[in-house]
């Protein structure tokens, strides 16, 4: 077990009550989840991908993967974080945005290539987690999981 002493187990439990009877239990899962290290892995990114680091606050895409991925653009992988996704990285990546009966919001890219046709279709959820609605239900977080999966399915690239 994680936790070995009860007394600790206890607290963590208390906490975690009070915690979601303040803010929710989706909202105390998506809190959860931003708390953990947002080091970024070798494997998930690609040229194209859009990045930021830790010391700057500018988004600038992947150009150069060195050293089996060691240093992304001449920068060690430690001091590259993921951009957030957030309703503005719909609107740069010129997804149109519906709602439908004023219940969930909807962000969409109409596909039509060689490969795929269709609607790529990723819908918000209360509380604010992104979804991409297919054959399977995905949750997004980052800029970069969205362009993965975007070109993943449709053989083309997510651009600003």
């Amino acid at each position: 077990m994680l936790f070995r002493s009860k007394s600790v187990r206890s607290l963590i439990l208390i906490l975690f009550r009070k915690s979601v009877q303040t803010v929710g239990l989706s909202r105390f899962i998506i809190l959860l989840k931003s708390l953990g290290n947002i080091a970024m892995k070798k494997n998930e990114l690609r040229i194209d991908n859009y990045i930021t680091f830790y010391s700057e606050n500018e988004i600038e895409p992947v150009t150069k993967i060195t050293h089996k991925g060691k240093f992304i653009n001449d920068i060690d992988i430690s001091d590259v974080k993921p951009v957030l996704l957030t309703d503005q990285s719909f609107e740069d990546f010129e997804f149109s945005y519906g709602k439908e009966h004023g219940k969930f919001i909807w962000f969409s890219k109409l596909i039509s290539n060689n490969t795929s046709s269709g609607v790529f279709k990723i819908i918000v959820t209360d509380s604010g987690e992104y979804i991409y609605v297919g054959k399977i239900l995905h949750i997004l977080k980052y800029v970069h999981e969205l362009q993965n999966l975007y070109f993943a399915l449709t053989d083309e690239e997510l651009k600003r």
